[in-house]
């Protein structure tokens, strides 16, 4: 997968693994009860503020996509936008 010169200050890997995830995690976020006791077993023993901060950051993502597509932009391009969002969620869950 590739994204240009537009990312390229990390590892090859790295960007198509975000770029992946992302992909993934297009859909609208939702805590339906078929998934919601796999996600309460994952989240177990997580601080309380870590796992709010994940749920805001979803719900973020989420309309940064749905932004983007409704302004028409290729999904490539909104792709890598929401990939540097979700690389910044994790740096900032990591200093947190």
């Amino acid at each position: 997968m590739s994204c240009g010169t537009r990312c390229l200050a990390t590892s090859a890997f790295r960007r198509a693994f975000a770029i992946a995830h992302v992909l993934h995690g297009r859909g609208s976020p939702r805590r339906d009860h078929a998934r919601l006791s796999n996600l309460l077993a994952r989240q177990k023993g997580q601080p309380a503020d870590v796992i709010a901060r994940a749920w805001q950051t979803q719900l973020r993502l989420h309309n940064i996509w749905k932004r983007y597509d409704a302004r028409g932009k290729r999904r490539t391009v909104t792709a890598i936008a929401v990939a540097r969002e979700l690389a910044g969620a994790c740096w900032a869950v990591a200093l947190m």
